[in-house]
């Protein structure tokens, strides 16, 4: 898997969104841009839906599901308030 790469200097309403640049998406790296959390900590998908404690239930959001089925694509460009 190649390294991914991406700004936090992409904001709207007040949300700062996860924008890929390069590279894949993974778990990882999706959960260290949603919270800052130390490199040994794991994040699990189960924490990454919209409305719950890492992704704010926002129209911007609205590619990420509140329940169910929940992928690494549902995660490109996903905002979050910092």
């Amino acid at each position: 898997m190649s390294s991914i790469r991406y700004t936090a200097a992409y904001h709207v309403g007040g949300l700062t969104f996860y924008d890929v640049t390069e590279g894949e998406i993974s778990v990882d790296g999706v959960g260290k841009f949603l919270e800052d959390r130390t490199a040994d900590e794991e994040f699990k998908m189960s924490e990454m839906y919209r409305g719950g404690t890492l992704v704010p239930d926002e129209s911007d959001n609205s590619e990420v599901p509140t329940s169910g089925q929940i992928k690494l694509t549902n995660m490109y460009e996903v905002g979050v308030y910092r």
